[in-house]
């Protein structure tokens, strides 16, 4: 897969030379497609990202002095389903 960058050069090169719609047309409709297909990586990326922090969150809460956000984290512990392998260190 051509990067990005590369993309837009070809696309400005395009430009440049005036060449028929349908080339440009063609690296346009592929740059959109691309440029896609990275904003659906990112926004998997970020739930995964954001999962982890749900599960440090518990591991860290486990650990709390406070007997009430202690239970509610062995509740979210059983719920996220996660081993007793799972743990912060």
């Amino acid at each position: 897969m051509t990067s990005l960058k590369e993309k837009i050069a070809e696309l400005n090169l395009f430009i440049e030379l005036d060449l028929n719609n349908q080339s440009y047309q063609e690296v346009k409709d592929e740059l959109i497609k691309d440029i896609a297909q990275l904003d659906l990586t990112i926004t998997d990326l970020q739930d995964k990202v954001n999962h982890l922090n749900k599960v440090a969150e518990v591991l860290l809460n486990l650990n709390n002095f406070d007997t009430e956000n202690r239970r509610m984290a062995k509740y979210d512990y059983a719920k996220m389903n996660l081993t007793s392998a799972i743990k912060l260190g």
